[in-house]
């Protein structure tokens, strides 16, 4: 099952939601930077991006609202012709980035896919079971929150299906901090341009 909230999906949806989206330069002085990146006339998804020596801050309509700290020149870190890398700058986050993963169905699913790929060679017709119930408890909603995720692995665990699930991460980046990413190296990458012109 894919990720819904896949780097890839999420820098798709940023594209879309800043299509018509303008940079505008409020301050700019060596490593002070102030840039507002918004659709003329319309609030919806504007961000800006804040930087001073060792610190650059993101903020806007989308749930964010970040400080990342790592060098001098923010810019510089965030530069990349690979896209985003979103566990590295989480790292640089005051809490490293413990707020800016929530449980995700997707990885609940993918860890027990990955499991009984080898439990089926030993009980291939359990492995198929435990798999169309689990399935099925995600499409009926019963697997929504971490705690009811965590109850159906201990109900296999107990039938020596699984092992060690307490172990399993059941998290994933949130939406929000994937499409911030996504805003801060398209909002460098905009002013670096704009920058090249001018010059």
């Amino acid at each position: 099952m894919s990720n819904l909230y896949s780097a890839e999906k999420i820098g798709e949806r940023f594209q879309r939601d800043t299509a018509d989206h303008v940079m505008t330069v409020l301050h700019d002085d060596g490593l002070y930077h102030h840039l507002r990146f918004a659709k003329p006339g319309s609030s919806m998804y504007w961000f800006e991006i804040v930087t001073w020596p060792g610190a650059l801050a993101i903020r806007g309509d989308v749930d964010g609202n970040l400080v990342f700290s790592r060098l001098p020149d923010m810019f510089q870190f965030f530069r990349s012709d690979h896209g985003i890398n979103p566990g590295y700058w989480a790292e640089k986050t005051a809490d490293y980035g413990k707020g800016l993963k929530k449980y995700s169905e997707d990885v609940f699913v993918q860890h027990v896919t990955d499991v009984l790929v080898d439990f089926a060679d030993d009980d291939p017709a359990l492995a198929q079971t435990v798999k169309a119930e689990i399935l099925a408890a995600v499409r009926n909603g019963d697997a929504g929150h971490e705690e009811e995720a965590r109850e159906l692995l201990r109900f296999w665990e107990d039938k020596g299906v699984f092992s060690d699930t307490w172990e399993w991460d059941l998290t994933d980046w949130t939406w929000s901090y994937l499409w911030c990413c996504h805003a801060i190296v398209a909002g460098i990458g905009q002013y670096d341009a704009a920058k090249a012109v001018a010059s």
